[in-house]
């Protein structure tokens, strides 16, 4: 399934239920297309044969425009006594990135995803954060995910109160975060 993620240097086609990518070099006119449920682009690819084309994940603060620096991801509420700690899975959005590089360059020639965009206003008006806005259940296992759609954050949450807390989201700073992948997504 994360046959879409890579460093590609030639032709490229992936294709599965609601993704399709293809980087088409060798024809008379080079493109790019990406279909990724009923959004479809195609871009021409005026560039040197010496250049690759990345797909990866990307933290998902992107879409519809850079709007947000923060994800707050909402989760059952935990009530959690003093001086206890708890780790927890939350699945998260993955928006994905697609990237010229020629030398030293990278630009970026698409970003997708399939996810809903919804931001949120955590705190107060004046002085809160736009947040991108995403709901997760609780896992005590990293639950199976569509990597080129969702991740998985593992997260450890301390109580350092003298009472009893209940938590319920998460705010995090996403260009602090990085993404990896392998059999999953995570961060």
């Amino acid at each position: 399934p994360l046959c879409v993620f890579g460093q590609h240097s030639g032709d490229f086609s992936h294709a599965e239920k609601d993704l399709s990518v293809t980087i088409d070099r060798s024809g008379p006119v080079p493109r790019y297309e990406r279909q990724c449920g009923s959004d479809r682009i195609t871009k021409i690819l005026a560039i040197s044969p010496e250049a690759t084309i990345t797909i990866s994940p990307v933290e998902p603060v992107n879409l519809p425009i850079e709007i947000a620096h923060h994800l707050e991801i909402v989760f059952p509420r935990i009530v959690m006594q003093p001086g206890e700690s708890i780790v927890v899975n939350l699945k998260f959005p993955v928006e994905v990135g697609v990237f010229l590089q020629a030398g030293a360059d990278t630009s970026v020639i698409d970003i997708f995803s399939k996810n809903p965009v919804k931001y949120s206003l955590y705190g107060k008006p004046v002085t809160g954060l736009i947040t991108r806005y995403y709901e997760s259940e609780i896992y005590h296992e990293p639950p199976p995910t569509d990597p080129h759609f969702e991740g998985v954050m593992t997260l450890t949450i301390h109580n350092r109160y003298t009472g009893a807390v209940e938590v319920s989201r998460g705010v995090f700073e996403c260009h602090a975060m990085k993404l990896f992948y392998g059999s999953l997504v995570g961060m």
